[in-house]
């Protein structure tokens, strides 16, 4: 059989099996002997030659003029070590994508194949290393570290565009509930019970966005409570005026029925927004305060 030139760059598994036959032969010729048992690290090498510039004879001789002994490792591959790995050095699970797939499909079927050669020795004090690695170890990892980014990239237009979804879809739900002459006219307390109830109804969203929605919902219609009694407040003689005129106040017998009469007022007044009790109450005292003086005749 005629040996391949040993191309660094360019290894197959049938090179580094080769390399692993002829390495006593290789070690003998440069007067080096192959330890029996490998090698336990405990830290990492201080100096690396890479098969890229060194083919094994030449390394070996450079070997030979510091070192007789030789520690040789021979990696199968596992697709994991393609994986990127979280904070305790377990690889974690990618984001599903096309070539992501594709690529760890091929690297499974690889599981198990002399991917890597590397030998050891001692120099002056320093541990040394060269390092064979078949090259389709190399494209797999440089194809999949490109199509990780490609997956990242498409995730995170994909969250991009789901959270424009959820945005627009938490705003449709609280106007379409700032609409709701029902919400309105719920007594305040009880308006974020009616929406929790209502917006499953009214939505097919996941339950966190609706979450964000009720929340949006109980915001807005705090912010449009106090607004609209914060401008009541302002021209509550005007509005006082107006409910001492109408006809649901003249009517009203009782300090009960006056209550209600101005709270029944104020929604008017407010667009249909149920108002506090407390500004009913102020709205009352002040329109007996009128009544009791006399308002003119329009």
């Amino acid at each position: 059989m005629v040996e391949r030139t040993f191309e660094g760059s360019h290894l197959t598994t049938s090179d580094l099996e080769q390399l692993r036959a002829r390495l006593p032969d290789l070690l003998a010729a440069s007067g080096l002997r192959l330890s029996p048992a490998p090698v336990t690290l405990a830290r990492s090498a201080d100096l690396y030659f890479m098969a890229d510039n060194a083919t094994p004879e030449a390394m070996l001789d450079v070997i030979a003029t510091t070192s007789d002994l030789v520690f040789a490792e021979y990696e199968d591959f596992d697709p994991l070590e393609l994986l990127p790995s979280d904070d305790d050095g377990d690889p974690v699970e990618p984001a599903s994508h096309p070539i992501v797939d594709r690529l760890l499909k091929a690297a499974a079927k690889r599981e198990g194949e002399l991917c890597r050669v590397t030998l050891r020795w001692a120099m002056s004090g320093l541990l040394c290393e060269w390092i064979a690695t078949a090259a389709w170890v190399r494209e797999l990892r440089d194809g999949l570290e490109k199509a990780l980014e490609a997956a990242i990239a498409a995730t995170e237009e994909d969250r991009g565009t789901q959270r424009e979804l959820e945005k627009l879809e938490i705003q449709r739900l609280t106007d379409q509930m700032m609409e709701d002459p029902n919400f309105r006219a719920t007594p305040p307390h009880k308006r974020g019970t009616l929406a929790k109830a209502l917006v499953p109804e009214m939505s097919e969203a996941d339950p966190w966005t609706q979450e964000l929605a009720l929340r949006s919902i109980r915001s807005r219609a705090s912010d449009e409570t106090m607004r609209r009694d914060n401008d009541i407040r302002s021209r509550l003689d005007e509005i006082a005026e107006s409910l001492v005129q109408s006809d649901a106040w003249s009517q009203a017998r009782t300090a009960a029925a006056q209550r209600q009469a101005a709270l029944q007022h104020l929604t008017r007044v407010a667009d249909g927004w149920r108002m506090s009790n407390q500004l009913a109450a102020d709205l009352k005292d002040r329109a007996m305060d009128l009544y009791r003086q006399g308002t003119p005749t329009p």
